[in-house]
């Protein structure tokens, strides 16, 4: 068989007032990696991602792309990049959309010429490809950039919200010592491979807050202001829990590739809740193994991820949801995982005070969204099976049994596939499922559309995702 590689973007619109069913799905362009995407009041669609700029160099940009709401034109291309030669990059971290269609684009930059608006330069610029920033910018609603920021020290942003004040939230993780904090903030002394959490007011621009030891790779708000943020670390003893929390103790979850000879500390996962001034913790908690875990696995396995924390939302109730997939054998899940599946995703509730888990089920994976019923939606990936005879098999919460083995992934000619759940927000309960067929689909995100549709975007190695009519089909796109 011949492989044709390129990245395409996909889009899929599911409509539960008549169960899962795909409504809209296109192909967008080549070289392009989705890692974000929101929608606006009117719903408009925003993606942004990483788009290959030089396959000769491996130069890497951002690309923002806002379609109309039916996802069948194009509003706007915006490019984000410096002009650095050689491998200098930059990478998407996520997008925010406000009332008025401004986009938000949170991300890290490489490049020692990133353009910058008027009084963008908070901290120094890159000095190269091992010396990356955070960046902030916005677009306006027809994609012209009327924000250009670099901030706090040697690391990258990950995670973006808006503020109810019009202010922005970015978090991420700091590359080294000295990453700037504020007066009050929550500080920690060593910030080196530690999160951040920092608030900016986009129209001067400045900082407003910086605290360093906490934030993550998803960040949420509830109706009070307080700030969620979810991820993980991989300095368990340092990284700060609160009494009575769900879980005050991180232990040591361990990996080794088979044959094993050295176990390597995996990493671990958390939930914090901080007041709106970024100074006080609410709550914060474990969301792992209750004890020592560990995993020893093929390392022919191309499928398998330790761990991942890709979603967070918190409800009107200030429960807070979270998704990622796990492969240590007790993660705490309140239902039982289908069996010999390795890499497990997981949806995981947390009651207001940060002290019980309601609900912990395997499903989701990829992104989380909860629609204006209170529904939860989760989308997700769907592995191959792992190449060894005990553990060869299939299976996802929610495919119904009689689903045909053949649309399954089988690491032959096909790797993963993406589907998108909808959930009992009180139970975890899976109610209905959309599948997504394909040979190697990635990296899908979701985000709420208008009249009950949920937009999924993506990114395939094949071209042959499903599509209906009058496509965006890119024109560079050859048969395969």
């Amino acid at each position: 068989m011949t492989t044709f590689r390129f990245a395409g973007v996909l889009f899929l619109a599911a409509s539960y007032l008549a169960g899962a069913q795909i409504t809209s799905s296109t192909y967008l362009r080549s070289s392009f990696t989705p890692a974000a995407i929101a929608t606006d009041s009117t719903g408009n669609i925003y993606i942004a991602g990483n788009v290959a700029l030089d396959s000769v160099t491996g130069r890497q940009g951002v690309l923002v792309v806002k379609l109309n709401p039916q996802g069948t034109e194009y509003l706007y291309e915006t490019y984000i990049s410096g002009s650095t030669g050689g491998s200098t990059r930059e990478y998407t971290g996520g997008i925010a959309v406000d009332g008025t269609g401004n986009a938000y684009i949170a991300g890290t930059t490489t490049s020692s010429d990133f353009p910058l608006t008027p009084g963008g330069a908070l901290t120094s610029p890159s000095t190269g490809s091992n010396d990356p920033r955070p960046f902030l910018v916005r677009l306006d609603s027809n994609g012209i950039v009327t924000l250009s920021t670099i901030f706090g020290g040697q690391g990258g942003a990950g995670a973006v919200v808006i503020a109810a004040d019009g202010n922005i939230l970015v978090s991420g993780g700091s590359g080294q010592k000295g990453f700037p904090s504020t007066p009050g903030a929550y500080t920690v002394s060593d910030t080196t491979g530690r999160p951040f959490l920092v608030k900016l007011d986009p129209a001067t621009p400045k900082i407003l807050f910086s605290a360093t030891g906490i934030g993550g790779t998803s960040i949420a708000l509830d109706a009070a202001g307080d700030i969620f943020v979810s991820g993980l670390t991989g300095f368990p003893s340092d990284y700060p829990t609160t009494p009575g929390a769900y879980q005050t103790q991180f232990y040591e979850n361990l990996v080794c590739e088979f044959p094993c000879h050295f176990y390597s500390l995996g990493p671990s996962q958390y939930v914090t809740k901080i007041d709106p001034t970024g100074s006080k913790l609410i709550y914060s908690t474990g969301l792992n193994p209750p004890n020592d875990d560990g995993l020893d696995y093929n390392g022919d396995d191309p499928n398998l991820i330790s761990m991942t924390n890709a979603g967070l939302v918190v409800d009107t109730g200030g429960n807070a949801y979270v998704t990622g997939v796990t492969v240590y054998p007790h993660y705490p899940f309140t239902a039982p995982p289908p069996p010999n599946l390795v890499t497990v995703p997981f949806v995981s509730k947390l009651d207001p005070t940060g002290s019980k888990l309601l609900f912990s089920v395997p499903a989701g994976g990829s992104s989380l969204q909860l629609d204006g019923s209170g529904n939860l939606d989760a989308a997700g990936i769907l592995y191959g099976p792992v190449p060894v005879p005990s553990t060869a098999t299939n299976a996802m919460v929610g495919l119904p049994a009689n689903f045909p083995s053949l649309c399954l992934p089988n690491n032959v000619t096909s790797f993963s596939e993406g589907y998108l759940q909808q959930l009992d927000p009180t139970t975890g309960t899976v109610r209905s499922v959309q599948f997504l067929d394909g040979s190697i689909v990635s990296s899908a995100v979701i985000a709420l559309g208008s009249e009950g549709k949920v937009w999924m975007s993506g990114a395939t190695s094949h071209p042959d995702i499903p599509f209906t009519l009058n496509p965006l089909f890119p024109p560079n796109l050859g048969p395969a």
